[in-house]
């Protein structure tokens, strides 16, 4: 069950933008840009308070932090990791950054988790990134408790996360 999407320039030059972008927050234009979003689809993430835009000196604005959270949903780490090149290891926490998983399922569960990935028009490695993630986040406050380093990968790109420490 590897990783067998090839990531498109297109996305790879988008998640350069993101994750280099050396400012703490976008445009709105910009961010829009940047996700591969239309004005429309950005119109509709703001109104359903996918995403917060607020004023500035300069205009509106979106927290660089709730485009890199979008942008994690949207791109599996693998894909963000070979997009950044070495440059992941610096941006991206260490306990986040990929590593191989082999494992042996029933032939059932693998053919139900390719179907499940392909109905949500994703890879099967990112569909089981956003499964794990739900997982973890029912389960965060313990494994935070007992995971050096959990925490901060949960949390990223959050920093400065309204949680009582651990």
């Amino acid at each position: 069950m590897g990783h067998t999407n090839m990531t498109k320039p297109d996305d790879t030059d988008r998640i350069r933008a993101i994750f280099l972008h050396p400012d703490p927050r976008v445009t709105v234009a910009d961010a829009t840009q940047k996700l591969g979003w239309t004005s429309k689809r950005m119109k509709q993430a703001v109104r359903n308070g996918e995403i917060a835009v607020g004023g500035t000196s300069s205009g509106e604005g979106i927290e660089l932090e709730e485009v890199v959270e979008i942008a994690l949903s949207l791109w599996s780490v693998t894909e963000i990791e070979e997009a950044l090149g070495a440059r992941a290891r610096e941006i991206l926490p260490p306990k986040l950054r990929t590593q191989i998983l082999r494992t042996r399922l029933p032939q059932y569960l693998i053919d139900m988790l390719q179907h499940l990935a392909s109905a949500e028009h994703a890879s099967l490695e990112l569909f089981l990134s956003r499964e794990l993630q739900d997982l973890a986040s029912t389960r965060r406050d313990a494994l935070a408790r007992e995971l050096p380093g959990f925490a901060e990968a949960f949390d990223w790109p959050r920093k400065n996360e309204t949680r009582p420490s651990c």
